[in-house]
């Protein structure tokens, strides 16, 4: 099974075209989903800005929390051989699938095009990882399950929590 999921990803590999998008657009698209919430969320009550940073800092250390189990213990190398063996899951699909799933979630009852958009960007993310060399096609897989998985468990531990408190 594992080699058969090495020669997807070189299949994919091979047919993709390098493109090095650059440092700046690579991060930038990474936190894009997160800026977009907090410009969506500034207009909320004080309980909900609580609710939106406890989830979100909840989401993060999961994430965080799988993504250095990973490098630790599962060290795979990079499609450039330059770089550090650090390439399972993909970090920034992670960060940006996290982010758009929350804005997702924050603007379901508002604006669906926006709540979306923040799909197309961790999508963008994803594919410039694959078309930077910097990520293998399950790297970018599982960041963007992990990312986005982080969230709705987070979101649901929490609105559960809170729910059984009676707040």
């Amino acid at each position: 099974m594992e080699r058969h999921i090495r020669d997807i990803d070189r299949l994919v590999d091979d047919k993709l075209v390098a493109v090095d998008s650059g440092h700046a657009v690579n991060q930038s698209l990474k936190w894009l989903p997160l800026l977009a919430l907090l410009v969506c969320s500034c207009r909320e009550n004080k309980a909900e800005i609580i609710r939106q940073a406890k989830i979100l800092g909840l989401s993060e250390v999961l994430a965080l929390t799988v993504l250095e189990s990973c490098s630790r213990f599962l060290p795979r190398k990079r499609p450039d051989p330059s770089m550090a063996a650090d390439s399972f899951p993909s970090g920034h699909t992670a960060q940006a699938f996290l982010g758009a799933e929350l804005l997702r979630q924050r603007m379901k009852g508002t604006s669906r095009l926006v709540g979306m958009g923040g799909y197309g960007v961790a999508i963008a993310m994803a594919a410039l990882r694959l078309m930077n060399k910097k990520h293998w096609l399950t790297d970018v897989v599982a960041g963007a399950v992990l990312g986005a998985g982080c969230a709705k468990l987070a979101t649901l531990l929490l609105d559960n929590h809170t729910y059984r408190q009676g707040q």
